[in-house]
């Protein structure tokens, strides 16, 4: 029901213009999945860092380079198998992305045995808006492999590769459309008290976007509750 309930919002925010557009580059995704028999996951709120697509380039060593944003973010996900979850996550201003992950070693976050896990997640993202009368689209699609050791019963620590491809489209500032792809690698912590989870990240991103590189340190953090 409640990933119901998001995806209503979720295409209902996908219809409101937007005057600034963001692409994420903090994933804050664990390796493990939740677990049957579980009701899911609720990120009640992130603050995710990303890369801003309207701002003028800096320059860096004479090389334009894009400048950073924060993102918040709220989201949910549901077990629909020991292996897999789906879920969606909100995020104003940048795509609204529904997520899949296929956890293939280790096993579920539900069974919370330590040792090692590691998973696939596909991430595709859309953003509809306008600019003024025209009409404006941005999609993504990103990629992640986070790979974790839970040492003990309340410390997950994960290290996620990834790569993010988008483009945008209908904006005078970045002109009809611009492609953007960045790729990296965040090293990240969860922590669970009871039903409560605490992850931070830090993520090192390069890429580009037209004539303008991506290139910098990324700080993520989101907390939200375990559902039984």
């Amino acid at each position: 029901m409640r990933l119901i309930e998001a995806s209503v919002i979720l295409s209902l925010c996908a219809l409101c213009s937007c005057a600034h557009y963001k692409l994420p580059v903090s994933h804050l995704e664990t390796p493990e999945a939740r677990g049957v028999g579980k009701a899911g996951r609720i990120e009640v709120a992130g603050v995710l860092m990303g890369t801003d697509l309207n701002e003028q380039p800096t320059r860096e060593g004479g090389v334009p380079q894009t400048q950073a944003a924060l993102v918040p973010s709220l989201g949910y996900a549901m077990p629909v198998s020991n292996q897999v979850d789906v879920g969606v996550r909100i995020q104003p201003m940048a795509p609204l992305s529904l997520r899949l992950k296929y956890q293939f070693a280790g096993t579920s976050e539900a069974e919370g045995k330590l040792g090692f896990a590691a998973a696939a997640v596909v991430s595709p993202g859309i953003l509809l808006g306008k600019n003024g009368s025209t009409a404006t689209r941005l999609l993504s699609f990103d990629t992640a492999f986070p790979l974790g050791y839970r040492i003990r019963e309340r410390h997950l620590f994960f290290l996620a590769p990834f790569f993010t491809y988008a483009s945008l489209s209908g904006t005078t500032e970045t002109g009809a459309t611009a492609s953007i792809f960045q790729y990296g690698s965040g090293l990240g912590h969860q922590y669970t008290l009871d039903a409560l989870y605490l992850r931070t990240e830090l993520t090192l991103a390069k890429g580009a976007m037209g004539d303008s590189t991506i290139g910098d340190f990324y700080f993520g953090a989101l907390f939200g509750f375990l559902l039984e």
